[in-house]
């Protein structure tokens, strides 16, 4: 492995659809959160360029972290259960909060808007602080979670039942949403002719025609739309439309899914999967320590994608603020989301904008949380970049790789490399996707992909999350997947082994 320079920044990982809020609040609440939990606060930095964003940590520090957090597992596994507790009810507060706000902004004076923009900001800096335990526990090539429950399963050779007891009980609500969309369309399939006229016409001529013919059956298609258009909006959106939602349905027909047995099969796999966990921990003979173990890291797989979508969903409500802002400045919803918090404070109060800097901003951004925070744009960004990041040194001069299984399988197919919402155009049912990591704004790509293979994650990122979920072959962590995978490569995803190789 490269040497790690200690005044150096490493990349970390990397996300696309991004502008500076809301992740100016990451840094800080992993600062405050590890600082409050851990005694020892651990630094994060991040760039945005052109709207993708690339995280970097410092390894030394991170590493202190890392074990810090391990150690107070090892003594007490509870206080990761109470940060889960903890990371659930800061979310839910926060979304009360935003749906909230975004009403009062609207009649709100301007000491009272930046009010209430400050303490969404304050509510989602303490979700971050609980949110990140999950990620620090990830360190380089070692997840402390998984590592425990693999030796605890080696142990009694079981290592076989690995996925089983890492199979979350709890639904995240990508997939209540499925379920509830499952639902609706039987309905559809039960009111003669509009399974054909769902296949027949696009999405929005779909609308139209239950708008004009089946008030009833529309208004429960909208509900629908206003409970889940947020689950796919992560940082910024855009939220799910009515057409979305028709062209999911109009999926289900095309794949002449029977949403009866299919729902009947979720049902009854879901009561097994919990059966069987059952039987398998009254037979392994468990101490106390490897019980909690083993159950943190089944529940860690649906908390980090519970937190997740708790933030997302806050994002959604909390637009109503950011536009109100946006109005009384004189700037755009994306040119507020380029402020730090104490700027728009400045602005409201004073009504003075640097615009100048924020369109610096939207070409390229540095932040970064140490002692202090430090942001940097322009020019003064790239030289500062240049002087304190490094790139780890991989080779790319190969045609296999390998990384962790995230859902088992063996499959073959065309590379499609899709690295944000605007390139899964190119994408066909039974490609495999590669891509650096995988968001909820995907899951177009993700549902025709034969399987997943991704540079970055672990047992709790997205891509091993919905892989259950949807059941595709899955295997996340491979570093180089898309540098060394182009368009076009025929592979073999072998999520057995947890190896990729390009065959032409």
């Amino acid at each position: 492995m490269t040497p790690r320079v200690s005044n150096k920044w490493f990349e970390l990982a990397n996300e696309y659809v991004v502008s500076l809020f809301p992740t100016y609040m990451l840094p800080e609440g992993l600062f405050q959160g590890t600082r409050t939990w851990l005694g020892s606060p651990v630094h994060i930095a991040l760039k945005i360029e052109d709207g993708a964003i690339v995280w970097y940590f410092k390894p030394e520090n991170w590493k202190r972290g890392h074990i810090a957090l391990v150690n107070k597992i090892q003594t007490d596994p509870k206080f990761l259960r109470n940060i889960y507790r903890q990371m659930e009810s800061s979310g839910k507060q926060q979304i009360v909060f935003a749906k909230q706000a975004s009403k009062q902004a609207l009649t709100a004076n301007d000491k009272k808007l930046n009010a209430l923009y400050q303490k969404f900001v304050s509510l989602n800096t303490q979700s971050y602080s609980y949110g990140l335990m999950l990620p620090l526990l990830d360190y380089q090539d070692t997840t402390f979670l998984s590592d425990e429950l693999h030796a605890i399963l080696k142990k009694r050779g079981k290592d076989g039942y690995f996925n089983l007891l890492t199979t979350p009980l709890r639904e995240t609500n990508m997939k209540r949403q499925e379920v509830e969309l499952l639902k609706i369309y039987g309905r559809i399939r039960k009111i003669q002719g509009l399974k054909k006229q769902l296949l027949r016409l696009a999405a929005g001529e779909f609308i139209s025609l239950l708008q004009a013919k089946y008030k009833t059956f529309y208004r429960l298609f909208q509900k629908h739309v206003q409970n889940f258009c947020w689950v796919y909006y992560v940082y910024q959106g855009p939220a799910a439309t009515e057409e979305y939602f028709a062209d999911l349905l109009k999926d289900l027909a095309e794949r002449r899914v029977n949403p009866k047995r299919e729902l009947a099969l979720q049902s009854a796999e879901k009561k097994s999967v919990e059966k069987r966990q059952k039987q398998l921990l009254k037979t392994l003979s468990l101490t106390s320590y490897e019980r909690q173990v083993i159950l943190l890291a089944r529940d860690g797989v649906f908390y980090k994608a519970l937190r997740r979508e708790l933030q997302s969903c806050s994002y959604y409500h909390i637009e109503g603020v950011l536009k109100t802002i946006g109005r009384r400045l004189n700037l755009s919803p994306a040119q507020v989301r380029l402020m730090l918090a104490k700027e728009v404070s400045y602005a409201l109060l004073k009504k003075k904008v640097n615009t100048s800097l924020l369109n610096q901003r939207a070409r390229l951004v540095y932040l970064e949380r140490t002692q202090t925070t430090t942001c940097l744009s322009g020019k003064q960004a790239s030289r500062y970049l240049k002087k304190y990041t490094e790139q780890e040194k991989l080779n790319f001069n190969v045609t296999e790789a390998a990384g962790t299984v995230a859902y088992p399988g063996k499959v073959k197919g065309t590379v499609k490399v899709i690295n944000s919402p605007k390139e899964m155009g190119k994408m066909h049912r039974g490609g495999i996707l590669v891509a650096q990591t995988t968001n909820p704004n995907l899951m177009p790509a993700i549902r025709q992909a034969a399987a997943i293979v991704t540079d970055e994650g672990g047992l709790t990122c997205h891509a091993a999350i919905v892989s259950r979920e949807l059941k595709i072959p899955c295997v996340v962590g491979v570093k180089i997947a898309s540098k060394i995978f182009k368009d076009g490569d025929i592979i073999e995803v072998d999520a057995n082994k947890g190896i990729v190789k390009k065959i032409k």
